[in-house]
C-alpha cells in the first residue's frame, strides 16, 4: 500500500518489532494514541522529504558527532526502515518488558513528524497504528523471544510471520501450550548464544565471562578506561579511569553476572577489587566501594 492506503502492485505485507523507548518506557502513550515513534530528536527536523539513505546519513551524522561509525550505520538503518520502508498495512508488534505482553497492530499511516508531547513520550518521529490485539509473550517460540530482546529500536521480524499470524488467529505456538507436559531440559540443549544485539560485529550478548570481557574491550575506551594487563588470578585486570583530566588506577574484575564475585569467593579479598564488569548486576548487596558497570545497560548508550 501507498500513503493514500491503496495497494502498490507487488506489495507483500512485512512484519516489524518496535521498541517503546528504553526498557519500553513509552509502552502506555504507543498504545493509548495509537502510535509508534522512533527516537533521535537531535535532528530537529522533519525527515518527510529525505530522498535518499545518503541524504540521512548526512542530517545523522551532523546531529551525532560523537557517536562512533558502526553506532551511526546502525542507528542510520534503523530510522530508513522507519521512514520508507515499512507501508500502510504492515504488521507492527510492541513488547511491554513489565508485564511480559505484547501488542500486534497495523501500521495506518505514513511517517510524520511532529513536535508536540503525547503525555510522556516525546518521540517526533511516528506512524499511526492500531493497536488490535494483547497476546502474551509465551506465545511465541523461543527464538523469537530472544529476538524480542534485541537492543535495535526497530528492526524486521519477518522470518516469524507464521508465528504473528498464529498468535492473531489465537492459535498457540509456544512450548507452554496448554495440556503439553513440562519436560526437563537436558544441560547440553540450553541456550548456546544470548539475545541479539548486533553490535559492531558481536550479533548475541553475552552468556558467560568471556563474553563479558569481548563485550567489554569494545567499550573500554569510550567508557573513559584503559587497561594495563589482564591476567590470571584476581582481579582479572589493572587499568586506569578518567577522572576529570587525571588518570587514576582501578583494579577490574570479570563476572557474568555480579552476584558471581561471592560464587567465586572473591568476597575474602573484596578490598583488592575497585570495579566490577558484568554483563547484569544482580547482586542486591554488593558493597558501596565496589563500582558495577553493567554492560547490558552501557551498551544502551551507544544502540538506540
Amino acid at each position: 500500500m501507498n500513503e493514500g492506503g491503496e495497494n502498490k502492485e507487488g506489495w507483500i505485507m512485512k512484519y516489524w518489532l518496535i521498541h517503546a523507548g528504553e526498557r519500553g518506557k513509552f509502552f502506555d502513550e504507543f498504545i493509548k494514541y495509537d502510535i509508534a515513534a522512533v527516537g533521535w530528536d537531535m535532528m530537529r527536523k522533519d525527515l518527510s522529504d529525505i530522498q535518499s539513505k545518503a541524504e540521512l546519513a548526512k542530517l545523522y551524522n551532523r546531529s551525532y558527532k560523537a557517536q562512533s561509525k558502526q553506532t551511526r550505520s546502525v542507528n542510520i538503518s534503523t530510522i530508513w526502515r522507519f521512514l520508507k520502508e515499512v507501508e500502510i498495512g504492515d504488521i507492527i508488534l510492541t513488547p511491554n518488558p513489565l508485564t511480559r505482553q505484547v501488542y500486534i497492530g497495523k501500521v495506518k499511516g505514513g511517517y510524520k513528524y511532529s513536535p508536540k508531547s503525547l503525555g510522556d513520550m516525546y518521540y517526533k518521529h511516528r506512524r499511526n497504528v492500531s493497536w488490535e490485539k494483547e497476546v502474551s509473550r509465551d506465545a511465541f517460540s523461543q527464538d523469537m523471544k530472544h529476538a524480542m530482546g534485541s537492543l535495535l529500536t526497530f528492526f524486521s521480524i519477518d522470518k516469524y510471520a507464521n508465528e504473528i499470524e498464529g498468535a492473531l488467529l489465537g492459535k498457540a505456538t509456544a512450548i507452554t501450550a496448554k495440556g503439553r507436559i513440562k519436560f526437563p531440559i537436558k544441560p547440553y540443549e540450553e541456550a548456546t548464544i544470548g539475545e541479539p544485539i548486533d553490535f559492531e560485529g558481536m550479533t548475541n550478548a553475552p552468556i558467560e565471562e568471556n563474553g563479558v570481557i569481548f563485550l567489554f574491550g569494545k567499550l573500554h575506551e569510550r567508557m573513559g578506561i584503559r587497561i594495563k594487563a589482564i591476567r590470571k588470578g584476581f582481579p582479572d585486570a589493572i587499568g586506569e579511569v578518567w577522572i576529570k583530566d587525571r588518570l587514576f588506577p582501578r583494579s577490574i574484575e570479570f563476572e557474568y553476572k555480579s552476584s558471581s564475585f561471592v560464587r567465586h569467593g572473591h568476597i575474602k579479598h573484596k578490598n583488592k577489587c575497585d570495579i566490577i564488569v558484568c554483563w547484569e548486576h544482580d547482586w542486591k548487596d554488593c558493597p558501596k566501594d565496589i563500582f558495577v558497570i553493567e554492560l547490558k545497560k552501557e551498551i544502551e548508550n551507544y544502540i538506540q
